[in-house]
């Protein structure tokens, strides 16, 4: 009977242990679906407010912003194409008549690096008046995907002074230039950019990392406008500036960019002569192969490497190059075009 009546408490127990388990996921699916019917609510209201542009509805909306998940409501609508920035001086009166620039603002402050990189995404977004002030500031917090938010944030702005911020923080450093140099290379700020590299000349900058990330960012951005100021870099920049330029180039740069490619194949700098090898394959001019062939034997493998690639895709007369070279007196020289001509035996067959 002992045996029986244990067995019957633990049967009961276990019961009991089963039916609390099912209650709390029950509980916890219920709330579950209650925040997500009450963020789809509140998300719809705030496309209704700032598709509309009424200035109550949008006051109502932002000011209904008041904890983690709204704030990830706010974030996650204005991330939708076309919903912020339509009207931005009646979008930033109602967001400060709601209260939602001074919240954003206290967040901006908060000892919370999430809360910090919310409040500076949905500034982003936002794209008030002076909010590249704001946000320019964060690219010196403390911690780092903070910063990387605020690097976003300006990116998402799209204004000149989005771009000349994002150009001073490549001489802080705070952050990585590639993390900069993917933001700035936009069609969009090519205008700003070229603008930036004038002024740098003009107060006599001489620190070298806002033009080597400008360069840079220029090539990214693939906008022939870019082609005058990087061949300007690339005759009388420092030797990372015109490496960055010649790389450029490569993405930019056309026939007016061929004689200074051309003239960098002599630089005492190895790196510099062999970037301008691999810009003029890019470019594929027929007029290049004298010059390029010329550097066949340069004492630099990656010289040779590039010079011997370019003449592979200059057509007939590189070709030409590239087999006069089995002849010639370096065995390196020979060695690369070798390789070349047996690429593009390969070519047809992958």
């Amino acid at each position: 009977m002992d045996l029986l009546r244990a067995f019957v408490l633990l049967f009961l127990a276990s019961a009991g242990l089963l039916a609390l388990l099912v209650t709390l996921i029950a509980g916890r699916k219920t709330l579950r679906d209650r925040r997500e019917t009450a963020s789809l609510r509140r998300r719809d209201r705030l496309r209704h407010a700032l598709d509309s542009g009424h200035p109550r509805s949008m006051r109502r909306a932002f000011g209904a912003i008041g904890d983690r998940s709204a704030e990830v409501d706010l974030a996650t609508v204005l991330q939708e194409p076309g919903r912020a920035g339509r009207d931005s001086l009646a979008l930033e009166r109602e967001v400060r008549r709601s209260g939602l620039l001074r919240r954003l603002e206290r967040n901006l402050r908060s000892p919370h690096a999430p809360t910090r990189g919310r409040a500076t995404l949905i500034l982003g977004h936002l794209r008030l008046p002076g909010g590249v002030e704001r946000i320019e500031r964060m690219l010196d917090d403390r911690d780092p995907d903070v910063r990387l938010v605020a690097c976003t944030g300006l990116a998402i702005a799209r204004v000149p002074e989005a771009v000349d911020a994002l150009v001073r923080a490549l001489s802080r450093r705070r952050l990585a230039p590639e993390r900069v140099i993917e933001r700035l290379g936009q069609p969009w700020a090519v205008d700003t950019l070229l603008a930036a590299l004038v002024r740098l000349d003009a107060e006599g900058e001489r620190r070298s990392a806002p033009r080597i990330g400008i360069a840079r960012a220029l090539g990214v951005a693939g906008d022939a406008r870019a082609e005058p100021a990087l061949v300007q870099l690339l005759g009388n920049g420092s030797v990372e500036e015109r490496i960055s330029a010649a790389r450029a180039l490569g993405s930019v740069g056309g026939e007016a960019a061929r004689p200074a490619l051309e003239l960098a194949l002599g630089d005492p700098e190895w790196a510099l002569r062999a970037q301008a090898a691999k810009a003029l394959g890019k470019i594929a001019s027929a007029h290049s192969v004298a010059a390029v062939e010329a550097v066949l034997d340069d004492p630099a493998w990656w010289v040779r490497a590039n010079a011997a690639a370019t003449l592979r895709v200059l057509g007939p007369p590189g070709r030409a190059a590239l087999e006069r070279a089995l002849e010639h007196e370096d065995a390196y020289a020979r060695d690369r075009a070798r390789e070349a001509l047996a690429m593009d035996r390969v070519a047809p067959a992958a």
